[in-house]
């Protein structure tokens, strides 16, 4: 599987998922559960991140050049 953009973070895994974000803000949500890996989502955030997220309390935080993200399942 190969994901499009440049990319500075790192990827971040939690469970089963793996989270990728490019350069331009979109985030990949990767599941690891199957033989090969699998798209789930793919979200464009609309700013530039070059921070690797950070996951802790059961939310994954992202910061982009604008902003800082907190998402968690409610």
């Amino acid at each position: 599987m190969r994901l499009k953009g440049e990319f500075s973070s790192s990827l971040v895994a939690c469970g089963t998922h793996l989270y990728c974000f490019n350069e331009r803000g979109v985030a990949h949500v990767i599941d690891l559960t199957g033989k090969e890996p699998k798209v789930l989502a793919t979200t464009d955030l609309g700013d530039t991140i070059l921070c690797t997220p950070a996951i802790a309390n059961g939310a994954l935080y992202v910061r982009s050049d604008k902003h800082l993200w907190k998402v968690r399942k409610l």
